[in-house]
C-alpha cells in the first residue's frame, strides 16, 4: 500500500479500509486519536514531542507492505 505526501489522516484510514486492510476506518480513526497516542508515544522516542491533539503528519508518506 503506498501513501502519498500530503494525504490527511482520515485519507489514510478510507485507504486502508477500501484495501480490506481495518474493518472501519472510523475506528481506525478513533484508536488513533486516542489509545494510539499514548501507546506509541511511549515506545517510539520521536513521538516524545508531537501534539496531544493526534498524530497527524507523524505517520509518513512511503510504501508500506
Amino acid at each position: 500500500m503506498t501513501f502519498q505526501e500530503g494525504l490527511r489522516l482520515t485519507e489514510f484510514a478510507s485507504k486502508l479500509e477500501e484495501a480490506h486492510i481495518i474493518d472501519s476506518a472510523q475506528d481506525f480513526l478513533v484508536y488513533v486519536n486516542t489509545k494510539a497516542k499514548s501507546e506509541f508515544k511511549s515506545q517510539f522516542p520521536f513521538l516524545k514531542h508531537a501534539p496531544d491533539q493526534n498524530l497527524e503528519g507523524y505517520i509518513f508518506p512511503d510504501t508500506y507492505a
